[in-house]
């Protein structure tokens, strides 16, 4: 996670799961006549009260506002493309798995716009693909320089194909979205990980305290050791001066007898 690729991989696609969820949410809340029906068939693994505050928010005009301008905009799209509710750079990992390599712009236009059971969106699409890959035979720039896929998509299909994720577009309503959710996440990461290296830090002082505690004890372990081989050597020189006292005791309490 220390990783930046690795923490923006993880962050784009927790992204991707809470809009996909949230997606999924509002579609089971349409399903109902009215919303005090929605209400009491709440979605799979959603508590109550959290599909309550799901059904306000579904509920309330800054919300019907911005799906109403979605609607418009999509309307205003020369073409939808064919890529389901997988996003355009999962389609580009998945075409990679496949082939070995990274689709360039022109290909991967022609993966999310091309179905081999539904054909091509609509004629406009197959149109601008035939277009670009013409361009793409002759790739020559006014001042002589190669075209890359990248710029006949830009030269093509310019602001018909949104979110296709190589350029930079206008932020949309769900680009500002994705964009907050990841700063919320950024800020949750960022603070368990110095929960953790906190936490490490402790660990890293408890271990040092453990390892002075541990050379301490060994010390007194050997003070002890040496203070017992003292003790010991102690009582082997009063046990032999009590065998000496025992053998004069016993000398004296014989002699008398020896005079006579």
């Amino acid at each position: 996670m220390s990783m930046p690729h690795i923490l923006n991989y993880v962050t784009h696609s927790m992204v991707e799961r809470y809009l996909d969820h949230r997606y999924n949410c509002h579609k089971h809340f349409k399903k109902y006549a009215t919303p005090s029906e929605a209400r009491q068939h709440a979605y799979k693994n959603i508590s109550q009260q959290d599909w309550d505050w799901l059904c306000n928010h579904f509920e309330s005009d800054k919300f019907k506002e911005k799906v109403r301008k979605n609607v418009d905009n999509r309307k205003k799209l020369k073409y939808n493309h064919r890529g389901g509710s997988l996003s355009f750079p999962g389609h580009r990992e998945k075409k990679r798995k496949a082939i070995g390599e990274q689709p360039n712009e022109i290909e991967l236009f022609y993966i999310t716009h091309f179905s081999i059971k539904k054909g091509w969106s609509n004629v406009e699409a197959q149109y601008d693909y035939e277009k670009m890959k013409e361009m793409e035979q002759e790739p020559i720039a006014k001042d002589g320089t190669p075209l890359s896929p990248k710029e006949i998509v830009d030269l093509v299909v310019d602001k018909n194909f949104r979110g296709f994720g190589f350029r930079p577009t206008l932020p949309t309503s769900r680009s500002r979205i994705s964009s907050q959710v990841e700063n919320e996440m950024q800020g949750i990461i960022d603070s368990q990980a110095k929960e953790l290296e906190s936490t490490r830090n402790e660990l890293e002082s408890t271990c040092t305290e453990l390892g002075k505690t541990c050379d301490e004890l060994k010390k007194c372990q050997t003070e002890l050791t040496d203070t017992r081989a003292i003790v010991n050597k102690q009582q082997e020189h009063v046990n032999k001066q009590q065998e000496r006292l025992d053998r004069i005791k016993k000398f004296f309490f014989t002699a008398p007898y020896l005079i006579t």
